[in-house]
C-alpha cells in the first residue's frame, strides 16, 4: 500500500497543467455535474499481452526492458467512477466522433482522453496522439460544453488540437496509478506543479525525423529539440507548466560574478494566487554571441516547498565555470564577453532578465 500510495503521488506531480481557459479546472460541482469521457478514457493495461511480446507497450508503460508492469493500473474512468463525491461519468460507446458526441448531450463538461504507445528499438511512427483525429474533429464541432483534453503521451506530440480546447492536461505515460494521479489534479486535490521536459509542436515540420538508413548524419549541434524551436509557433513550450494559483518573482540578489569564478543570484518566488502551490522557477543562460549557442540554454531549476496563499520562498542559482562553457573541438571552452540570466516560468515566459560579463 505504501508504494501504491507513492506511485500515485509520483504521478500526480509529474501531471502537467498545460491550459485552463476560464479556469474550467479544477472540477467543481461533485456529483451534480455531469462529465462525458470520450476517447482512450477507459483504456486498459494488457498485462498479459506484455508478457507475451517485451517490446508491448500502451498509454500506462513504455514497451521494453525499462517497463514495470502491473495488473491493477487504473483508468482514468476507473478512478472517477470509484472516487466519492466526484462528478458523475458519462462513457462514450467508443472513440469514434459519433460516439463522442452524443455522450456530450447535456453534459457539463467534455474530457477527451487521447495517448500514445513507444518502445525500446523503434521509432515511433508520428508525434501525433492515437486519438489526434478525434481531438481535431471535437475542436471543430459544436459543442455544448468546454473541451478538457487529457493526454497519456509517451514524449512531444503534435498539438494543433490544443487551440480549440479550454483545458489540456498531460502526463508521461504514468503507470499503475494513472487514473487516480490525473484524478487527484482534475478534481483539485492536487494542486499542478509539474513542468514540460520537451516541446509540444504544432506540427512535426521542424523537428528532426527518425533516420532508418544505414548511415545517418545529425550536423544540427545543440540546436535540436526545444533550443531548435525557440521563435517558432509551437502549441506547448519547453518548461511550461500552470497551477491553480499564480506566482511572482523579484531579485532577492541579481547575478554577481565572485571570486571563486561562480555566478551566484537568488529570487523571491511569492504565491500570489488564493490556494496553496508549489513552483518551479527555471534559470536559463544567454550566451555572448561569438559563442554561437541557441538564444537560451537551460542552466537550473528550483521547485518550492507548498506555498500558502501569500507566502514566498527564495530560491538560489549558481552558475559554475562549466555552465559558462561551450564544447568544442573535443573539449569546453570558456566563452567570454556579456551573458544574460534570464528566469521564467517556462522558456518563453520570462519574468526576470538580467546580464553580467566574464
Amino acid at each position: 500500500p505504501a508504494h501504491v500510495a507513492l506511485a500515485r503521488r509520483i504521478g500526480a506531480s509529474a501531471t502537467v497543467l498545460l491550459k485552463n481557459d476560464g479556469d474550467v479546472l479544477p472540477l467543481r460541482g461533485g456529483p451534480a455535474t455531469t462529465v462525458a469521457l470520450v476517447g482512450a478514457c477507459d483504456s486498459t493495461h494488457d498485462v498479459d499481452a506484455a508478457f507475451a511480446d517485451w517490446t508491448h507497450g500502451d498509454y500506462y508503460v513504455v514497451g521494453g526492458s525499462g517497463r514495470v508492469l502491473s495488473y491493477d493500473a487504473v483508468s482514468l474512468a476507473a478512478a472517477l467512477r470509484a472516487r466519492g463525491g466526484a462528478p458523475a461519468v458519462r462513457l462514450a460507446a467508443d472513440e469514434s466522433l459519433e460516439a463522442a458526441l452524443a455522450a456530450a448531450e447535456g453534459a457539463d463538461v467534455i474530457m477527451a482522453c487521447a495517448g500514445a504507445t513507444t518502445t525500446e528499438s523503434r521509432d515511433r511512427e508520428s508525434l501525433r496522439l492515437d486519438q489526434h483525429d478525434l481531438l481535431v474533429a471535437l475542436g471543430a464541432a459544436a459543442l455544448p460544453a468546454p473541451l478538457i483534453v487529457v493526454s497519456l503521451a509517451p514524449g512531444a506530440v503534435e498539438a494543433p488540437w490544443a487551440a480549440n480546447a479550454s483545458a489540456v492536461v498531460n502526463l508521461f505515460l504514468g503507470g499503475q496509478e494513472t487514473g487516480n494521479a490525473v484524478a487527484d489534479v482534475l478534481l483539485g486535490d492536487v494542486n499542478p506543479s509539474a513542468r514540460l521536459p520537451v516541446t509540444f509542436p504544432l506540427s512535426e515540420v521542424g523537428t528532426t525525423a527518425p533516420c532508418d538508413a544505414e548511415r545517418c548524419v545529425y550536423d544540427e549541434g545543440v540546436h535540436i529539440g526545444w533550443r531548435a524551436l525557440q521563435g517558432r509557433p509551437v502549441a506547448f513550450e519547453f518548461g511550461a507548466g500552470l497551477s491553480y494559483t499564480s506566482f511572482t518573482y523579484a531579485w532577492s540578489a541579481p547575478p554577481v560574478l565572485g571570486a571563486d569564478g561562480v555566478v551566484r543570484m537568488s529570487v523571491a518566488v511569492t504565491n500570489a494566487g488564493a490556494v496553496a502551490g508549489a513552483d518551479v522557477p527555471q534559470l536559463y543562460l544567454r550566451f555572448p554571441a561569438a559563442a554561437r549557442q541557441p538564444p537560451l540554454v537551460l542552466r537550473g531549476f528550483a521547485k518550492t516547498g507548498l506555498l500558502a496563499a501569500g507566502a514566498d520562498e527564495t530560491v538560489e542559482f549558481a552558475l559554475t565555470a562549466r555552465d559558462l562553457a561551450t564544447y568544442d573541438g573535443g573539449r569546453w571552452r570558456k566563452a567570454v564577453g556579456e551573458f544574460g540570466a534570464v528566469v521564467g516560468a517556462s522558456s518563453r515566459d520570462h519574468r526576470l532578465e538580467a546580464s553580467f560579463a566574464v
